[in-house]
């Protein structure tokens, strides 16, 4: 609902013919302290209303000359949401379809009052018939209607239409960053906001539904009592330890585990940086590498000895990547051989800007023919790893990712902190797993949906691998999922030596309608997994969900306890009053909200035969938050749910580049004229998701469940991959 005040206070132009608009939410709900209103500010992005069809080009062009891609899919409408249209000359709306030839150009065959066929251009047609002249001939027509009934209207006689129209498709590199600023309020302003909108609306006067029942709504919010969790102890190299302050600590230039025998390779992408200015900011990356502990092999220690390659993107066919990555392994099987030891190598890729389809094609390379590490670094990321490399926040940060896929370890958690001992013991091991499901675009109807199956590989829950696998389109709960399970099983069992006495699986993406369904059906295939590898074997089983998509939101009153703009601190804790009075929920802030509003957990544990009790649920997320290796800070979600998020995203890129580029041999690709892509992509999709059968047929998905298992059979993470590759 969008207050009644002039829209403009509340919409944001955020470009190329789309805007945000701000309103509120609310939704009744039971809690234990009996029915409430969960009010909040929510904002989404539609179309401008009616605007001109010539300006909504202009702002498209306009983001593509601030340097994003020329291509069909950034300079045309959305053709798969069908966009409504207003005519400027009648009252007619009409869907958008597609883009036709200049109006002084297009040709189309009408029949005259003799009922002889002619034809004649769209310009003169308007010229003749609705009495326009055009001003602008040479600007394409817009085809609306059908694809099969031929309607062309010149560009400028159409806008977008004055009814609402939401954005479906995905915003791009310039538009999500002020969407983002629109967002991040902080909390005081939030809650402003959301008075400012319940006092509008007077829902309690002015429904006479509410009214008949003599319900009243009490517009102030709820205060509520929270707790603190004490924040954890962590442990780095030979023990050493470091205190956590608000969700933050400091790296002290050492980590727990790091590797040694080390080799770096670099590809420059498309001469993404001049060999004078990349030497001195790799220097600097090198060099705080070896601060924190890591090792190259003899040889290649300094910027010189690290072999150096160029890849031209454009021209796949003439220089393709693989010979180039098969050429880098050959010099470290030599090395190896020469020197009798193991190394550890990594491909670092210098990009001039972020491309999926160069990052996709790397990936595929890298984790699924050739099994090496591999780093993307945009041009302008490296450049800023220059002068002292104790003092670089950027080569630590980088550092962090590179040191994980290497199978080193960034820090864990002390086991005296949160009753971490409990769920360390190596005598009843505990096996955490990260569940995840995603799915394509809204407007995408045939891709595949993604779910991956992450869980950690030791005792210390500091290392991770995961199982993922591809299933028919728009499924939350994941098909056969018995072998990820066992994957994952046998993946500890392998890498600890000990079989888990406890099993605690982190679920997200499920609905509070599915809670019951998914949970029922992954704790059957759970059980089916042990039977199959020991019919005896009974651990304990927890399984909880995990919610991050809620309008609950917190801000404290004190200045004591306020963080960053009157945030809650990391560690806060609310299992009262605004949970469910029918089963054990919490939420948890165990983040710094730094930017806006921080927006809690909500945690959800649906069975639990570990028996744990409240705080040992609490202190156990927790903890699980300061193990996410990307950052020295603890994050929102606990670690294997956000390893399930990445892998879920990695495996999306290998899913894009298998079916989009055409299957290559060491020789490289065909080639493909890139106007031609989205073509293609459409093409494949529609043959391998629907083939002849009606859109939401039983056949339609028979034939997605087929060709989702050719994928996963297709699509094969190489066994010398880290495995942590998708961090």
């Amino acid at each position: 609902l969008l207050p009644r005040a002039d829209r403009r206070e509340w919409s944001h132009d955020i470009g190329a013919g789309i805007e945000a608009w701000t309103g509120v939410y609310s939704a009744v709900k039971v809690c234990r302290k009996g029915l409430m209103l969960n009010a909040d500010v929510s904002t989404k992005v539609f179309y401008k209303l009616d605007m001109p069809v010539m300006d909504y080009y202009l702002s498209i062009i306009n983001d593509v000359k601030r340097g994003q891609v020329m291509n069909r899919r950034n300079i045309a409408m959305d053709e798969r949401q069908r966009l409504s249209l207003k005519f400027t000359y009648s009252d007619i709306y009409m869907k958008y379809v597609g883009i036709g030839k200049p109006a002084n150009v297009q040709r189309f065959t009408m029949n005259g009052q003799n009922g002889e066929a002619f034809e004649l251009t769209v310009e003169e047609y308007f010229r003749r018939y609705k009495d326009i002249e055009l001003r602008y001939p040479d600007l394409p027509v817009i085809q609306c209607g059908s694809s099969s009934r031929h309607i062309y209207i010149p560009m400028e006689l159409v806008n977008l239409s004055d009814k609402v129209q939401r954005v479906t498709k995905m915003l791009n590199e310039f538009q999500l960053p002020k969407l983002i600023r629109v967002c991040g309020i902080d909390p005081k302003e939030r809650f402003k906001q959301i008075d400012y909108m319940l006092n509008g609306l007077d829902q309690s006067r002015m429904d006479n539904f509410l009214h008949s029942f003599d319900v009243e709504l009490d517009n102030r919010f709820v205060e509520l009592n929270g707790r603190v969790l004490p924040s954890p102890h962590l442990e780095l190299h030979n023990g050493f330890r470091i205190a956590v302050r608000d969700g933050v600590w400091p790296l002290e230039n050492q980590v727990k585990e790091a590797p040694v025998r080390v080799i770096f390779g670099v590809i420059c992408v498309d001469r993404a940086i001049e060999y004078q200015q990349f030497r001195p900011c790799f220097k600097t990356f090198m060099s705080a590498c070896e601060l924190f502990g890591m090792q190259f092999a003899d040889g290649f220690e300094t910027v010189e000895g690290v072999p150096l390659y160029e890849w031209d993107s454009s021209a796949i066919r003439s220089n393709p990547l693989l010979p180039k990555v098969i050429e880098f392994k050959t010099s470290l099987f030599e090395h190896e051989r020469s020197h009798h030891v193991k190394i550890k190598p990594m491909l670092i890729f210098i990009v001039p800007r972020e491309n999926p389809l160069v990052y996709g094609h790397v990936k595929v390379v890298c984790d699924l023919k050739e099994g090496i590490a591999s780093q993307v670094l945009l041009s302008k990321t490296l450049t800023k790893m220059s002068g002292n490399p104790e003092r670089c926040a950027v080569a630590h940060n980088v550092f962090l990712k590179v040191n994980a896929k290497l199978d080193g370890v960034n820090n864990g958690v002390c086991r005296e902190s949160l009753e971490w001992s409990k769920f360390t013991n190596k005598n009843e091991a505990t096996l955490f797993i990260g569940v995840d499901v995603t799915h394509p675009a809204p407007t995408d109807k045939q891709s595949p949906s993604i779910a991956a199956v992450v869980s950690s590989i030791d005792v210390t829950a500091t290392r991770y691998s995961c199982s993922f696998k591809l299933q028919h389109c728009r499924n939350d709960r994941i098909i056969q999922m018995v072998d990820p399970l066992k994957e994952r099983l046998i993946d500890f069992y392998r890498k600890s030596g000990l079989t888990p006495a406890h099993i605690v699986i982190f679920r997200d993406g499920v609905s509070n309608s599915e809670f019951l369904g998914t949970m029922n059906e992954e704790l059957t295939n759970l059980k089916v997994a042990m039977n199959q590898l020991e019919p005896s074997y009974n651990p304990t089983v927890s399984y909880v969900v995990i919610q991050k998509r809620h309008h609950t939101r917190f801000y404290v009153e004190g200045k004591q306890y306020a963080r960053c703009k009157s945030n809650v601190p990391p560690g806060t804790v609310v299992d009262d009053d605004i949970t469910s009075p029918n089963i054990f929920d919490f939420y948890l802030c165990s983040h710094l909200g730094a930017i806006g509003t921080s927006r809690p957990a909500h945690y959800t544990v649906l069975y639990d035969s570990w028996n744990l009790s409240a705080d040992q649920w609490q202190q156990m997320a927790y903890a699980l938050c300061h193990l996410y290796t990307r950052c020295a800070r603890s994050v929102s979600i606990p670690a294997p749910i956000y390893y399930a998020h990445l892998a879920c995203k990695r495996a999306r890129f290998y899913v894009n580049e298998t079916l989009l580029v055409i299957p290559y041999s060491i020789s490289g690709y065909f080639e493909i004229d890139f106007k031609d892509i989205e073509v293609l992509f459409i093409d494949m999709f529609v043959s391998f998701f629907r083939g002849s059968s009606k859109p939401g047929s039983s056949l339609e998905s028979k034939e997605g469940e087929r060709i989702a298992t050719e994928l996963n059979e297709k699509i094969r993470v190489h066994d010398n991959t880290p495995r942590m590759y998708y961090v």
